[in-house]
């Protein structure tokens, strides 16, 4: 096929060869002086034509020229500005950065300086080729003459790189990333059977996105239908290639559409679009269509950005965050959203692969004439506005300064750019006057309009402007507070209301802050002025209090202040909670939270004990001694903290749900652990049913807590109970119930199951549905450790939020309870449970399983002196509360291990803190975990790690003898060898003087040549730390 191509534009002038050096001679130069002359009375002698643009990299020397003032001509000396300020007096540099550069001729005169500038461009290539095989230029192709663009010729393994950022940020399905069309050599043979776009992050080459359009490996002109299309795959990296292949008989939902899901196989998702430019081909392959037919067709990549998901010829590719899809890898984006593009062929038929680029990153057809990347848009500048709407800030007042509003100014190419900022009083008017701006702020002395003028340039010179206006009024009444009705006497520990505060006079929005600061002492206590709370303080120390209000509006801040004395008091305080289970099983014991109080009858608070009392539904009361307790009520039991005596006692009940699963009777209902107000529980043999024919929405709970180190859980939708819509399983936290997540599934056509995560938009494939004939069991999986959580053991998605929005990092207790929603029922709604984490659900009255422990072994070898972390460690039993779980640390020489808090790692530790130890010894530590339920069954989990020794032997060498004659027996030296760790060995070898060597099993050896011989002892330890040493000995 014949190419008709423009080539890049000439330079003006022919340019000198400087060398590689970037500046080639001369000396750095300053500005001009104070007495420059001004430019206008100065022209150039020769005329100097300079291109308005030129490439980077480019070796550009400058003509001479004098300089004529009047009828005068004076030598001028040339002057180089780069973009970055920087400046050089010479003729001839290469121009090594983007932006604007100024050519500078200067002359000194009688009167002064003059000099005359020329200004020019450089810039980056718009595209390139990686390989000489390969050639892009600007134009046409034959029979797509209406069609301009760059015309590529690839050679094998090279590409076309279009090097102009491309921000994808806001990008949809409709905006087009790239699109070209193919010109094969020969119409009807495919150059490649292969071409593929790739979108490489800008700032990270290893992150990049390849989206291939194959053809089918086949003969030509065979079938007709490979001809007209191909299939396109897209991946990022580390996932597999991936199309979505539209299917009414796929077996793969995405987005409420059937597909075929290729991964790494020879298809994927259809796209028309021939390879061999035949489009139009018909059946038989016996007409090939028109030579006008390349031009009818057009490959054309496209992203929906903030879905991550990728688009060719507007048919979807492949979603590259999407874990149903990309099981263990999803694509988190760009860095920025800003990539590079690149184009490559592979499966090549001819010597080259040749297309026409038509669109890319925002430049078509004819704007790829220039052949340079023309940056001509200044910096984006936005202003912030913070609490204020975009109506604007408030006024100034006369006398007060006026702060700026703060703005940001953003390019391209350069980022965030400095912005400059000017004031003026009645702008744009013959009155214009200056106004100066200090530290960011200017001072209004009159009445009147004001205007802030913002500015920004980019290297390039591309000045963008902001215009804020703000008018100016006479000072009225000064910034103010008006506080209300206050206590100024109060005790210790007792709650005090503080003044509630109104801002008066304010100049745009007020704000308040109110502290509390205790005089003669550094305690400070801010008081919220918002909420449940507001206004209100506890003091805890007696005293004089400073409350200090700290009111401000947009011109200033004031502070206004009143004492309060704080009186000590006998009253006492519990400032924590004590924190118990959920549910009590029914003649379990539990641990027995103690309880701290504060007491003030010094004046300062005193951390003192709580005694704690146990009351049954029986009304029966009694005080606790011990660290555990046991309860057999039917339904409630109450446990009371109280401190203090007298009529100065506080107390702080706990009253919590019993519940009866036959644990104090050694004959357990499992289903009894399920508890909720409209359902029915029954069990079986591998499975426990919970129904309920109550419409609407309806919940049930598990009442232990669950390990989250590793859950899972497994659960089938009932056979002939499935009128409802979805299920909603809730896991939070065991001791913050503030933390939650929420997992769904829901019914969806053709017996298949939509996954979401914390009511999120998206959605996964989920195992397990809801029809009646349908025997797939459903799945929860979450992981502590990694966040992950997932409806299958194929993939995992890494939650970053909960249920309420908040930064998600896990659940710091090791434990969740897990809450159960049937979403609307509508007639008999049943979940069969088959087992919680390790637990089967069955109607066994026995607990026959070992509780669980998940631990965080140390990797790795260590090193003597090191700081070695064990992590803490979790255990827990599904339905058993009362477990003991131990651990110990033991070092080489079997003894317990201290950690450096002091604390004695024998079985008397606590395993689920977390501790430190200094690796004392060399040898194996043994970090050994034990727990056992009550009714004795028993996990052990331990591990160990190694503290190597890495210092080798130490070696000193005895008297010996350096010189001997041929024939002669030489005694080698004594070597004395110690180790600070273990015993050591010593080889000792010699060197003769042909270059070979010898063992030395005793101490002395026969030189049977004169020469010189070398004597060399090793020594090494048990772990083969090495130590050598030498000496020479010649022999005549």
């Amino acid at each position: 096929m014949v190419i008709k191509m423009t080539k890049l534009k000439s330079k003006a002038f022919t340019l000198l060869l400087c060398g590689a050096l970037a500046v080639c001679g001369g000396y750095f130069a300053s500005g001009g002086g104070a007495n420059a002359a001004k430019a206008s009375e100065a022209e150039l002698k020769n005329p100097v034509n300079l291109e308005s643009m030129y490439a980077v990299g480019t070796e550009f020397t400058a003509p001479p020229s004098d300089i004529v003032v009047g009828d005068k001509t004076y030598p001028a000396e040339l002057i180089v500005r780069f973009p970055d300020g920087s400046a050089y007096s010479k003729d001839c540099v290469t121009l090594d950065t983007e932006g604007k550069y100024i050519l500078e001729y200067r002359a000194e005169t009688e009167t002064g300086v003059v000099s005359v500038k020329k200004e020019f461009f450089v810039s980056q290539y718009l595209y390139s080729v990686s390989g000489k095989r390969s050639s892009a230029a600007y134009g046409s192709a034959q029979n797509a003459e209406k069609r301009p663009g760059v015309v590529a010729s690839l050679g094998y393994n090279e590409r076309l790189l279009f090097n102009k950022v491309i921000n994808l940020s806001g990008y949809t399905k409709t905006d087009t990333i790239a699109e070209l069309f193919v010109t094969p050599l020969q119409q009807g043979l495919a150059d490649a059977l292969n071409v593929s776009f790739v979108l490489t992050d800008a700032y990270d080459s290893e992150n990049y996105i390849t989206v291939t359009n194959k053809r089918l490996d086949r003969t030509p002109l065979t079938a007709a239908w490979q001809e007209r299309n191909t299939y396109a795959t897209a991946n990022a990296v580390n996932q597999p290639p991936t199309g979505l292949e539209a299917s009414g008989s796929g077996d793969f939902s995405w987005q409420g559409n059937t597909y075929k899901l290729h991964q790494n196989d020879i298809y994927g998702a259809g796209i028309r679009f021939s390879m061999s430019g035949v489009p139009n081909i018909d059946n038989d392959c016996t007409d090939l269509g028109t030579p006008g037919d390349i031009a009818l067709q057009s490959l054309t990549l496209s992203m929906d950005y903030a879905e991550r998901r990728v688009y060719v010829n507007g048919s979807i590719i492949a979603d590259l965050d999407d874990v149903s899809i990309f099981k263990s890898v999803q694509w988190q984006g760009f860095t920025t959203g800003e990539c590079l593009l690149s184009v490559y062929a592979s499966g090549y038929n001819q010597d080259s692969f040749n297309f026409v680029l038509t669109e890319a990153g925002g430049v078509k057809g004819a704007e790829f004439e220039s052949g340079l990347i023309v940056d001509s848009k200044g910096p984006e500048m936005t202003m912030l506005y913070g609490v204020y709407e975009e109506d604007g800030f408030p006024d100034a007042v006369t006398g007060r300064p006026y702060p700026l509003p703060e703005v940001t100014a953003y390019d391209e190419k350069d980022k965030y750019v400095d912005v400059k900022a000017r004031v003026y009083k009645d702008y744009a008017t013959n009155g214009q006057v200056n106004v100066q701006v200090d530290e960011g702020a200017f001072l209004p002395l009159s009445e009147g309009d004001y205007t802030i003028v913002y500015t920004a340039s980019d290297r390039f010179g591309n000045t963008s402007s902001l215009r804020y206006d703000v008018k100016a009024k006479a000072f009225e009444l000064p910034l103010s507070v008006k506080l209300t009705e206050k206590e100024t006497e109060g005790e210790a520990g007792r709650l005090l209301k503080v003044a509630s505060a109104t801002v008066e006079n304010p100049q745009g929005n007020p704000s308040v802050k109110i502290y509390a600061r205790l005089t003669g002492r550094d305690v400070e206590e801010e008081i919220s002025v918002e909420g449940e709370n507001a206004y209100i303080f506890r003091p805890l120390y007696a005293g004089e209090w400073e409350i200090v209000y700290e009111y401000s509006d947009y011109l200033e801040t004031k502070t206004e202040a009143y004492t309060v004395v704080v009186s000590a008091s006998d009253k006492p305080y519990f400032d924590e909670e004590a924190k118990f289970p959920k549910y009590i099983v029914k003649g379990a014991t539990y641990s027995l939270p103690p309880l701290t109080g504060l007491t003030f009858s010094s004046g300062t608070p005193v951390k003192e004990n709580a005694a704690v009392y146990l009351k049954d539904d029986d009304g029966t009361e009694k005080q606790l001694t011990g660290s555990r307790f046991t309860s057999y009520a039917n339904q409630t039991v109450s446990l009371i903290y109280r401190l203090g005596s007298g009529n100065n006692v506080e107390e702080k009940s706990y009253i919590l749900p019993v519940a009866d699963v036959g644990y104090d009777k050694m004959n357990l209902r499992i289903k009894n652990y399920f508890v909720g107000e409209s359902f029915f529980s029954s069990d079986s043999n591998d499975r426990i049913t919970l129904l309920t024919e109550t419409n609407g929405t309806q919940s049930f709970e598990f009442i232990n807590p669950l390990q989250v180190f590793d859950f899972k859980t497994v659960f089938h939708v009932s056979a002939v109970a499935n009128k409802f819509d979805g299920i909603n399983i809730y896991l939070t936290d065991s001791e913050d119930p503030s933390v939650t997540i929420k997992a769904s599934y829901f019914r969806y056509r053709a017996g298949n199951t939509i996954f979401t995560i914390n009511d999120g938009e998206k959605e996964y494939s989920s195992v397990g549905d809801f029809v009646e004939s349908s025997a797939d069991n459903f799945r929860l999986i979450y992981n502590n450790s990694t966040r992950k959580i997932s409806p299958s053991s194929d993939f995992g998605v890494e939650i970053s939020s909960d249920l309420s929005g908040k930064s998600f990092a896990g659940f710091t207790s090791g434990k969740a309870y897990m809450r159960v929603e049937l979403v609307n029922v509508t007639g008999k709604a049943g979940i069969e449970f088959i087992s919680l984490n390790n637990q089967p659900m069955s109607k066994v009255a026995y607990d026959l399983i070992k509780p669980e422990v998940s631990a965080n072994p140390v990797k790795g070898e260590k090193y003597l002196g090191d700081e070695i972390t064990l992590s803490a460690a979790y255990a827990a039993d599904v339905l058993d509360p009362d477990i003991r779980f131990t651990m110990s640390v033991t070092s080489p020489n079997g003894e317990y291990v201290v950690s450096k808090d002091n604390v004695l790692l024998d079985s008397s530790a606590d395993p689920s803190r977390e501790y430190v130890v200094t690796a004392a010894l060399y040898g194996t530590y043994t970090v050994y975990y034990e727990c056992e339920d009550a009714n004795g069954n028993k996990t052990v989990y331990s591990y160990v790690f190694n503290v190597v020794d890495t210092t080798p032997p130490e070696v000193t060498l005895g008297a010996h003898t350096e010189t001997g004659k041929a024939g002669d027996t030489v005694v080698v030296a004594e070597a004395t060898a110690s180790d600070d760790y273990s015993e050591v060995t010593v080889l000792i070898k010699v060197k003769l003087p042909d270059g070979s060597f010898i063992d030395l099993p005793g101490n002395s050896f026969v030189a049977p040549s004169a020469g010189l011989y070398t004597v060399y002892y090793f020594v090494y330890d048990a772990d083969y730390n090495v130590a050598m040493a030498s000496y020479t000995v010649t022999v005549h």
